[in-house]
This record gives structure tokens, sequence and C-alpha cells, in this order.
């Protein structure tokens, strides 16, 4: 991908634009795999020209394309969330939106966008609220021990990197090597919402906690 950056601004809008329409229940499962392709050949070409921003040291503009590489992916979850719904596979359901909505953090993250997207984090929100039950999550308490940074790969109390800051395309996290566990609890709010509870008993009977089917014994 040889575009300027005003030009691949334009070309993100369309995208976006053309496979919007598709990210509901009601429209045809056949669209938005046709919408899921689209976007991924183009995530694809946006990382080709994220490698030339890089070795031009344009951060600016890989910082940018990061971005867009976020939205990509949070509208890629959100189709594939419904693709999941209508295959009676909530749990994949829920992943799916689990990812968009971080993957709309990692693109609030990446460029200063003010409140440009408050409607999409706001709709993603609702999105968990109204087609989910009420679930129970999971936390672990842990006293890190060994944590480098994942931009320069030293130790994360000794580098200049800032959590949660982009650099040259690439958001900074910090990557706990080693822990000591403290405790794992129930909560209403966790950090991460991938970890909940899958089963429960009630009278007797194993169910899955967000179907509420019956779990055989033999499983």
């Amino acid at each position: 991908m040889n575009l300027s950056i005003k030009e691949i601004d334009k070309l993100f809008i369309t995208i976006c634009s053309e496979v919007e329409p598709f990210n509901n229940l009601a429209r045809s499962i056949e669209f938005q795999k046709k919408s899921i392709e689209k976007l991924r050949v183009f995530l694809q070409e946006l990382g080709e020209r994220k490698k030339q921003a890089i070795e031009l040291k344009k951060e600016d503009e890989a910082n940018r394309i990061l971005y867009y590489e976020n939205i990509i992916k949070t509208l890629s979850e959100e189709l594939k969330m419904w693709i999941a719904f209508k295959n009676d596979d909530p749990q994949s359901a829920w992943d799916n939106l689990i990812n968009a909505q971080s993957n709309l953090r990692a693109a609030l993250l990446s460029i200063d966008v003010g409140d440009l997207l408050d409607h999409y984090v706001e709709k993603l929100y609702h999105l968990e609220k109204h087609l989910f039950p009420p679930l129970l999550f999971m936390s672990v308490g842990a006293k890190p021990k060994v944590k480098s940074c994942s931009i320069c790969k030293q130790n994360y109390d000794d580098c200049e990197h800032i959590k949660g800051y982009p650099y040259m395309g690439k958001l900074c996290y910090v990557i706990i090597e080693k822990a000591e566990l403290e405790e794992v609890s129930i909560v209403d709010v966790p950090a991460n919402k991938h970890c909940r509870v899958l089963e429960t008993t009630n009278n007797g009977v194993k169910r899955d906690f967000m179907t509420w089917k019956e779990i055989p014994n033999d499983k």
C-alpha cells in the first residue's frame, strides 16, 4: 500500500461506512462474512503501510494507523458476535463482544480523538447489558515479582515507557512474567471480562452459567 496518510483516511472512512450497515442482528450472515473478509484484507494492508511508517520513523503516522487497525478489529469482532448468536453459540458471542470492547479501548489510547467514539463505547456497553444475562466474574490478586515492558522488553520499573501510551505504532503494556498469587475473588467489575464463571450447580443439577443448559455428568 503506497497511499498517503490522507488517502488512507478516506479509504478507512469508506470501508467503515460499507460494513457498518451489516453490524446488526437482522442482516444476513452472508453479508456479515463478506464484511469481515473486507476488513481482514484492509487490516493486512494497514499492517504493511504501518511498517513503512516505522521504517521512515514517522511515529504520528504509525500511531494513526494503529488507531485504524483497532477500529477495524472492533468492527470485525462485533460482526463475528452476531454470527455467533445466529449459530447458537453465545459463549463465542460474549468473547467477540469483549474483544471488541478491548480493541475499542486500544483505539482510544492510540491517538486523541476527543469524544468521537463515545457513542460506540456506549453502544457496546448496551449490547453487553441487554444481550447477555448477568454473569459472575473472577479476579486474581497477585504481587508481581518480575515485570517487563512490551516495547523495550526491559524491566518495566527501569524503562522510560508508560503503560497505555503508543510508541511507533504499538501500545505499551506490562508483561507479568512472575507473580505471587495472593487470592482469587468473585467480583462484579473485573479487569478481564473473559475471566468468568462457566458453570454452576442448581438444585443438584450442573448447568452452563451463560445458557442455563444442563451439563451431562459425563462432561
